[in-house]
């Protein structure tokens, strides 16, 4: 979605959940993917925060797919990072040591703005 602070467009999530939760999903091989990942989900909360333009276009994604976007929250409550590595079950406990760093300031932000972050580790055999 492109909005006057975001001219260039952003992702909104990969996915969201019928509540209306953004999923930001990314396979973690490094931290600089971790580093994306994390980064997206603050940008694009913010945006759904308090950019009106950015909460009407999430809105009429959602009314695309054929749901009730009058369920939603006015505003994001929640924001779920999907997290998956080949071989190995990753949690918030056994992120990088950078990512578990930049995992926790995030946490900050956006708790403070009554958004929770979860974790959602995505199992990928080898």
């Amino acid at each position: 979605m492109t909005t006057d602070l975001h001219r260039h467009g952003i992702e909104a999530c990969d996915v969201f959940t019928r509540e209306g939760v953004p999923i930001h999903v990314k396979n973690l091989s490094a931290s600089a993917p971790a580093s994306h990942l994390l980064a997206q989900a603050l940008v694009s909360t913010e945006a759904l925060l308090y950019d009106k333009s950015a909460q009407q276009q999430f809105r009429k994604k959602v009314t695309d797919r054929g749901w009730d976007a009058s369920d939603l929250p006015a505003k994001p409550v929640k924001v779920a990072l999907g997290v998956a590595r080949t071989g190995k079950r990753i949690t918030a406990e056994n992120l990088f040591t950078f990512t578990q760093v930049t995992l926790a300031r995030l946490d900050q932000v956006l708790s403070a703005r009554g958004v929770e972050v979860v974790i959602v580790p995505i199992e990928r055999p080898e």
